[in-house]
């Protein structure tokens, strides 16, 4: 069966009364499920072609970019405003890397140390590369640049940490969608009863909890299957989230479970 698309009957019944607001739905819908945009970033010389290259032959879900080199002498540094950023370091980071890597959102940053082969050992890059994503707080992995298999050389991982860092990035960009279609909704009398009961709907609950969980990636995921000891295990966590974006987050899950474990009326399990 063929996914429904996203806020599909709200557009078109708002197209009926408004075809402004529809059409600003589309655009919306549009932006929510573009590709995301993965930039590869990084001083010259040290690996960002090689990186980009494997990220845009494995991830044919997103639009990989070799972003200009930072700390060119004369030049500015590049705008990184991708989805995620892919950050590109040899050797050892130096000081215009730790510049850069202090701006970034650590939400959507990976660190790549390429050209590991040409450190003292495997083990060396590794816990260079560990050492710098902890100090941001972003996850790392290290790769050579010729030779080995996909596991051996770190390929495989790097692919594996961006891949995840694309779905968190697609995933929360639903909180730009719930928003956008809030906002369209307060500006349009003539759609705004469409728009608020898609709002308080099924549909835009799932889209809001895959942000939040896209958010408190950091913490666990409830093991249960059971929605209502899963929406306990997200209380547990709000009741002591050290963020108001956590709380919020926690707030959505906690009632997103609670939305899909509510009975019907007639003692079945309410439609979703």
């Amino acid at each position: 069966m063929a996914e429904a698309p996203v806020l599909g009957w709200a557009i078109a019944a708002a197209g009926e009364r408004d075809g402004a607001a529809a059409s600003q739905l589309s655009a919306a819908v549009a932006a929510f499920r573009a590709p995301a945009v993965v930039e590869v970033a990084g001083r010259a010389g040290v690996g960002r072609t090689g990186v980009a290259a494997l990220l845009d032959a494995r991830l044919p879900e997103a639009d990989v970019r070799d972003s200009a080199a930072i700390d060119v002498p004369g030049a500015a540094d590049p705008d990184l405003c991708g989805d995620v950023v892919v950050y590109v370091v040899a050797g050892s980071v130096r000081r215009a890397d730790r510049d850069t890597l202090a701006r970034l959102d650590p939400a959507r940053t990976l660190l790549v140390l390429a050209k590991a082969d040409l450190a003292a050992s495997w083990y060396d890059a590794a816990q260079t590369a560990d050492a710098a994503g902890a100090e941001y707080g972003i996850p790392a992995a290290a790769m050579t640049t010729i030779g080995a298999d996909d596991t051996a050389s770190g390929r495989a991982g790097v692919v594996a940490l961006a891949r995840q860092r694309v779905e968190f990035a697609l995933a929360a960009r639903g909180d730009a969608l719930v928003a956008r279609v809030e906002e369209i909704a307060a500006r349009s009398p003539a759609a705004r009863d469409v728009l608020e009961d898609w709002l308080l709907g099924d549909d835009a609950a799932e889209i809001a909890a895959a942000a939040a969980v896209a958010t408190v990636a950091h913490l666990p995921l409830p093991q249960s299957a059971d929605p209502l000891d899963r929406a306990r295990a997200w209380a547990w966590h709000r009741d002591r989230a050290a963020t108001a974006r956590d709380r919020r987050a926690l707030d959505a899950l906690v009632a997103v479970e609670l939305r899909r474990w509510d009975p019907a009326p007639d003692g079945g399990v309410r439609d979703r």
